[in-house]
């Protein structure tokens, strides 16, 4: 696996959404977001611990709901059309 190498130039240019916690419905996304990262984060420390195939899987397949649904709480933050969208997923 490659990694590409990010300078801190780099960083000063990336679009940093800045959550208006005074906007019920960007703290809402904001809450949420750190709802389901903190899910995710206990969901890796069971699927660490997780001993049978089964409850494997059943823990992979929770990781991969939470994912999809912090993606799209973050399309809908950076408000991203369907085209933006695909670029991102192709990615």
């Amino acid at each position: 696996m490659r990694f590409q190498k990010i300078l801190m130039r780099d960083c000063r240019r990336f679009p940093v959404h800045k959550i208006d916690f005074s906007s019920p419905d960007e703290k809402f996304k904001h809450d949420r977001i750190v709802s389901l990262v903190e899910q995710m984060l206990s969901l890796h420390k069971r699927l660490a611990d997780t001993k049978t195939a089964s409850d494997k899987k059943m823990i992979e397949q929770q990781i991969k709901v939470s994912d999809r649904q912090i993606d799209h709480l973050v399309y809908e933050l950076y408000e991203l059309t369907p085209e933006e969208i695909a670029i991102v997923e192709d990615e």
